[in-house]
């Protein structure tokens, strides 16, 4: 996996005012996106469990597909330009790749079993002026603790 920045904020609470406002026009068409993606990110979940990295991606790509159908029966905004214009790097170089995040996020991730491949296309990304910042992934986030 390659974790890509797109260099720009995004606002998690204007995608959600968007989302909530077609769920109130077209409640039936927002249940069938929204039962799509589940299902979706089900079979992802399952196939990342059992371990088998080809169903995995395919799984991945499933789900990257109906997120797309999902932007645009919304109008969310998820995949934007930026994400776009990473995608087309990512698919010309062989490489999944789906934004991140709540909303559409500000990050997006991009998935390979290929690891020249994900090499390339962090070079192709840095020489584009993206930043590919570098994370520690399955390792916990940040806690609150308080003294009592």
């Amino acid at each position: 996996m390659l974790t890509v920045w797109t260099g720009s904020a995004t606002s998690t609470t204007d995608m959600l005012k968007r989302v909530e406002r077609f769920s109130a026009a077209s409640s039936h068409q927002y249940t069938a996106a929204m039962t799509e993606l589940k299902h979706c990110a089900v079979s992802v979940h399952t196939s990342w469990l059992s371990g088998a990295p080809d169903t995995t991606l395919l799984s991945l790509g499933e789900f990257t597909q109906a997120l797309r159908e999902f932007d645009v029966v919304t109008g969310t905004g998820i995949w934007s330009p930026l994400h776009a214009q990473i995608d087309k790097i990512a698919a010309a170089t062989g490489v999944l790749y789906k934004p991140s995040g709540a909303g559409g996020g500000d990050f997006g991730i991009a998935f390979s079993q290929d690891e020249a491949r994900l090499k390339s296309l962090s070079t192709q990304l840095e020489t584009t002026g993206f930043s590919v910042p570098e994370f520690l992934m399955g390792v916990p986030g940040m806690a609150i603790e308080s003294q009592s």
